[in-house]
């Protein structure tokens, strides 16, 4: 038998960051390569204090050494610029797969060296060139110079394909979670078996995909499973299904206007509470950047997808916008295109119904459900200073916040979230929060292993690797333990 084995450099004992290198003999590749925000937070707030260079990163330990197999690992920086494929080193490192485009699964894709294949689901790959083309540019986090489908080092797959390029056979297959285009993997390393289910539930709306990928998992045989433990720290047992339920007995309850706090890239509670607002007899608003993101994935098939002719797009009312905002806002309007627009994103606006202003939302609260994110206070503040210029303050007085997601886990998301409730507050909102999770729940995910009939397990993406050892004691699952940055040699047991 060859070599094999596991190396977990993020993801032990902590939620997101997830990097996982696989050794298959003389080969290697990594399952995601995320940022672990809350410990990036502890140096850097976006936007004003951000990271400069790869070794500021390595010397705070927020990514892997590129020492021993590693070395080579990341980008060569010449001159403060990024490489071209050419101008790169020899990395033992062949290919890095993503399993979905949350950025503690992604975030750090782009420091890698050039020569590494980047490998995403075909929505994902959509989704992360919307976050790099409407972030920030001066980044190192984010300057992603030197890859591109048209270099070959950035490759897209579906569900049921196999990853190019590798001698491991590697098979993709879509499961449920709270972005579109999630995947699950099964590895066969030849001698080893190993599947990796990324992050994934079983009582979302698109289950069914789960359902599926246990089936190929089973009949897989693998002798180990690297799975998710998110909700062991942190239970939340609703469904899509009661989101949708709550959501529309409070809604339907209220003559206010309604602010939905959800994050970009859930379609499935844009869906749910596009359909909720249907059925109040409210149209839905988005905010700018969320449309912008949701009309590059019209036209991939998603489950679930609100119709864009029906939404409207909030505008904010600054003096100046960036191209990308004026081109998409140009569309949204249906104003006459001309040069200096972004061709693109113009057409991308033109699949909304139109532009809405807060004068609009303040004069006639109870026709809408607002739709912002990222526990932005932007939209509230701007609402408050027009009701009062407007003198109708008192029509926003009894609206109600609905937070959507999961709330702040650590101090600087906490301290932006109290500033969030504030305004709440000011105008006299209630908040109301109302949130299934994107991850599966524990009862479900001992379902799911008695189903695959699991031999090892090794849990990751979770603050409660013990209890998950407790919690399976009644099976015959044994669950490795991963320590961060050891190895775990694959031996069948």
């Amino acid at each position: 038998m060859g070599k094999y084995s596991l190396t977990i450099y993020d993801g032990v004992n902590e939620i997101g960051g997830t990097k996982i290198l696989v050794e298959n003999k003389s080969e290697l590749f990594f399952l995601d390569f995320g940022k672990q925000h809350s410990k990036w937070l502890e140096y850097y707030e976006y936007p004003f204090s951000l990271p400069k260079t790869i070794d500021e990163l390595i010397y705070l330990g927020l990514i892997p050494p590129p020492r021993n197999e590693l070395k080579n690992l990341y980008t060569n920086v010449i001159g403060g610029e990024v490489s071209d494929i050419k101008d790169e080193c020899e990395s033992k490192v062949a290919s890095c797969i993503f399993s979905h485009a949350h950025t503690d699964h992604t975030g750090y894709a782009f420091l890698l060296n050039r020569r590494i294949k980047l490998n995403f689901g075909l929505c994902s790959w959509r989704i992360t060139e919307a976050r790099l083309n409407y972030g920030l540019k001066s980044n190192i986090e984010s300057n992603y110079y030197g890859f591109g489908l048209e270099n070959g080092n950035i490759n897209v797959f579906k569900s049921g394909s196999k990853i190019e390029d590798l001698d491991a056979d590697v098979t993709a297959f879509a499961v449920d979670h709270s972005v579109p285009g999630s995947y699950g993997f099964l590895i066969d390393l030849g001698d080893v078996r190993i599947a990796y289910t990324g992050d994934f539930r079983w009582h979302g709306p698109a289950r069914n995909l789960t359902s599926i990928f246990a089936d190929k998992l089973k009949d897989f045989d693998a002798d180990f499973i690297i799975c998710e433990g998110t909700q062991f720290s942190n239970i939340n047992s609703l469904t899509e299904l009661d989101v949708e339920r709550e959501a529309e007995r409070l809604i339907k309850s209220s003559r206010k206007l309604i602010v939905a706090n959800v994050s970009p890239l859930d379609i499935d509670r844009l869906y749910t509470f596009f359909k909720v607002a249907r059925s109040c007899n409210r149209v839905l608003v988005l905010n700018m950047k969320l449309a912008a993101i949701l009309a590059r994935l019209s036209d991939l098939n998603i489950m679930n997808f609100p119709s864009l002719n029906r939404l409207l797009v909030y505008y904010p009312e600054k003096k100046r916008l960036v191209k990308w905002k004026r081109s998409f806002m140009a569309g949204v309007a249906k104003n006459e295109y001309y040069s200096r627009l972004s061709l693109y994103e113009y057409e991308l606006g033109l699949k909304f119904r139109d532009l809405i202003r807060a004068e609009e939302l303040i004069s006639n609260p109870d026709n809408y459900i607002l739709v912002t994110s990222y526990y932005s206070y932007d939209e509230l503040m701007e609402l408050y200073r027009c009701s009062k210029q407007m003198n109708k303050f008192d029509l926003l007085e009894g609206g109600v916040y609905i937070m959507s997601t999961s709330e702040p886990f650590q101090e600087e998301m906490e301290i932006k979230f109290e500033k969030l409730k504030n305004w709440i507050k000011i105008l006299r909102m209630m908040y109301y929060p109302i949130h299934s999770s994107g991850h599966i729940r524990p009862l479900d995910l001992k379902s799911f292993l008695m189903e695959v009939k699991a031999k090892n397990i090794i849990p990751i993406h979770t603050e409660a690797q013990n209890f998950i050892e407790n919690f399976l004691k009644d099976t015959n699952v044994n669950v490795v333990v991963p320590v961060k940055g050891k190895k775990i040699s694959l031996t069948c047991v």
